[in-house]
């Protein structure tokens, strides 16, 4: 069997699942899902590392987006008040 072309299937079928279940959750679905990966990822095989990246890489994935918004924000109501 050809490795690489099952890599690609599978790398396919991963990323449309993965797309797919952003379009039905949002994107806190991803990040609960993808989060505890890349803490995986830079911790190592060690859950108590993990878990402490975990709680870094969440908020550090999901506020930056939201940032210019809330800024937005804050600015307009300053200006009303």
């Amino acid at each position: 069997m050809r490795t690489g072309l099952a890599r690609a299937i599978a790398g396919s079928a991963i990323v449309l699942l993965c797309g797919a279940t952003v379009a039905m959750a949002g994107p806190i679905a991803f990040a609960g899902l993808i989060v505890p990966h890349l803490a995986r990822w830079a911790a190592g095989p060690d859950m108590r590392w993990t878990l402490a990246f975990s709680a870094v890489f969440g908020p550090l994935l999901l506020v930056p987006p939201i940032w210019p918004d809330a800024c937005r924000c804050s600015a307009a109501i300053c200006r009303r008040a």
